[in-house]
């Protein structure tokens, strides 16, 4: 499947907000970019195009059925046709039940 993307970088007084949009995916990974054991609420962003600092929060949104939630960046893809990558079970949060083939049309952002 090829997917568009679409990365913005927003700024506001003192700080900026990047904006995200395009297909997500998710993944089952058991280790993250630090050796951490990754759980449900974790996510990993596309580290050639974004690559936010650990741990950092994540707002992001299923933009078919608007339901939102928070991640925490604590991976790192390739991510060939994602902009963003949630771990398992946290698809959950955006309204969706898991399957390893589920993917859906989202956007996120982030503050730095």
């Amino acid at each position: 499947m090829v997917s568009s993307f679409i990365w913005e970088v927003i700024p506001y007084l003192n700080f900026c907000y990047l904006l995200g949009t395009g297909r997500f995916t998710n993944f089952t990974d058991t280790t993250g970019e630090n050796d951490n054991k990754l759980v449900k609420g974790d996510c990993a962003t596309r580290g050639d195009i974004d690559n936010p600092k650990y741990n950092t929060t994540i707002n992001a949104r299923n933009t078919a059925n608007n339901k939102a939630a928070t991640v925490t960046k604590r991976d790192n893809g390739a991510l060939p046709d994602a902009v963003l990558d949630i771990w398992k079970t946290g698809v959950e949060d955006f309204g969706l039940k898991w399957d390893k083939n589920l993917s859906f049309k989202g956007r996120y952002y982030y503050e730095f």
